[in-house]
């Protein structure tokens, strides 16, 4: 491990010592990071919120049960990632977790945007149509890439957190992000609404468990998940790591989001249904906060381009797709169901009876 790649959190060796760890946040490196702390548990609260009132209203508990397995998935992969893969580092934050490698706010990132991104497809109604799923997958794949981009570019500039570009597991890095951290994004979803359709919304509900059942499909919702989204992104590990076909490896990246981004655009929209309020809230902050965060960092970003790093020695990001990510989740989560009969009867028409 390179001194220079270590991100602030890995300097403080007292912290590091602790189980939890408490900063002033305004001793933060950097000002957006109490922000950006505040989005993401915003985010989670707002999530748990619609996920109680769903459950209480429709006497389903599956949608609690859903938050907590995206919490449940979130600590698995991350407790992994810090024991088993040394080739990132996040930033120190307000509240640190695991002997300071965990920031609280990526435990609340999970809920944040797992959660409603779970629910924006399930309203599409396409669990009916031809390959349901799949396109469910796909649908999820891309509306979860298209969220994490503006955080996926901006966050290494602002050392949110810092990559080893010299790893190779990461390689190709398209400007300051590794296209496995697109991948991840992309798989992950995918897993995530393949697993918890399966063992919370058909299984669980199927057989009437009680809470020890459903506290047993969450937490194998979140193993689950794990499990396949590790297969899902093995081609392209083989493909990077094995073979060192790093351009093959970021190609098949670059199609894989292509292929959603087009499943997504085609999928039938007879049964869809609009994105409860609730859920909305939180695009909202999150496209006003980057959008802001973006503008406001406009002559940093071009001087990031100029130089070829940041103020604070970090990659420029790629801000195109940024941009593009950041209309997308306008597109995708804030804007309403498609306007026709079909779409409007089944809006309107109540919910059929759960099995």
């Amino acid at each position: 491990m390179n001194t220079e790649h270590i991100a602030h959190a890995m300097r403080n060796e007292e912290a590091r010592q602790a189980m939890i760890w408490f900063n002033n946040p305004f001793d933060l490196l950097h000002w957006s990071m109490p922000l950006v702390e505040g989005l993401m548990i915003a985010g989670a609260c707002l999530s748990l919120l619609h996920a109680v009132r769903s459950a209480r209203r429709e006497h389903d508990p599956a949608y609690v049960w859903t938050w907590l397995a995206t919490i449940f998935y979130g600590l698995i992969v991350e407790l992994l990632s810090y024991n088993f893969v040394d080739n990132f580092w996040h930033g120190e934050f307000t509240v640190m977790l695991y002997y300071n490698h965990l920031p609280l706010y990526i435990a609340a990132l999970y809920p944040a945007i797992v959660y409603p991104t779970f629910m924006l497809v399930r309203r599409m109604g396409l669990a009916d149509a031809p390959c349901g799923r799949l396109r469910e997958a796909a649908c999820a794949a891309f509306a979860m890439q298209m969220f994490y981009v503006p955080f996926d570019n901006m966050g290494p500039m602002l050392h949110w957190w810092v990559w080893d570009s010299a790893a190779v597991s990461l390689q190709p890095f398209w400007y300051s992000v590794p296209s496995t951290s697109y991948l991840w994004a992309s798989t992950l979803a995918m897993a995530f609404v393949v697993s918890a359709r399966w063992l919370l919304w058909e299984r669980a509900r199927s057989r009437g468990y009680g809470v020890i059942g459903w506290s047993l499909s969450a937490l194998g919702v979140g193993l689950a998940t794990n499990l396949l989204s590790v297969l899902l992104q093995s081609p392209f590990t083989v493909l990077s790591q094995g073979f060192g076909r790093y351009f093959l490896a970021g190609a098949g990246t670059a199609i894989l989001i292509c292929v959603n981004a087009w499943i997504y655009r085609f999928r039938p929209r007879e049964a869809e249904r609009p994105l409860d309020g609730w859920l909305r809230i939180f695009p909202l902050l999150w496209v006003s906060f980057f959008a802001c965060l973006y503008l406001y960092q406009t002559d940093v970003i071009f001087a990031t381009y100029v130089r070829g790093t940041s103020q604070l020695g970090t990659p420029a990001g790629n801000y195109g797709f940024a941009a593009l990510g950041i209309v997308m989740v306008v597109l995708v989560y804030l804007t309403p169901a498609r306007d026709d009969p079909r779409s409007r009867a089944s809006t309107n028409a109540p919910e059929q009876p759960r099995r």
